[in-house]
């Protein structure tokens, strides 16, 4: 749903984009809240759409931004690089970006690249480490 600043109504614009025979992704932007939600697959084929995604929230001035992956499916080398390019282009624009409810295999692979501490919401304070959280 693209929502408008100034109207509170979602305004009616097509958000899933299919590129590629076998691949697809859908975006949808929230300018009112700084919010981009990806699901499907963020690969070479789509990745450009979360760069544009992040264009729009550019102009919002929010001071965080917050990309929901949810319900992302399969996330290449060229869907991580587009997250890193989101996260410099909000840097350039003073905000924080936060990547909320990766699976497993993205979370590792930030954690790989050294960007889960930039881009991963950190645990309350007092609260178990992440390890010892999913062990319960």
């Amino acid at each position: 749903m693209l929502l408008h600043p100034l109207s509170p109504r979602p305004l009616p614009i097509p958000v899933a984009v299919v590129d590629g025979p076998t691949t697809e992704l859908t975006v949808r932007v929230d300018l009112v809240a700084g919010r981009i939600t990806l699901s499907g697959e963020l690969d070479r084929h789509t990745a450009h759409h979360l760069l544009d995604a992040a264009t729009a929230l550019a102009d919002g001035g929010h001071a965080r931004w917050v990309v929901d992956v949810s319900d992302l499916h399969f996330c290449d080398t060229a869907g991580l690089r587009a997250i890193s390019a989101v996260y410099r282009r909000a840097l350039r624009h003073d905000a924080r970006l936060t990547v909320v409810e990766p699976g497993a295999w993205l979370r590792r692979a930030l954690t790989a690249l050294r960007l889960d501490g930039h881009l991963l919401p950190q645990p309350a304070a007092g609260s178990p480490p992440a390890r010892l959280r999913a062990a319960r």
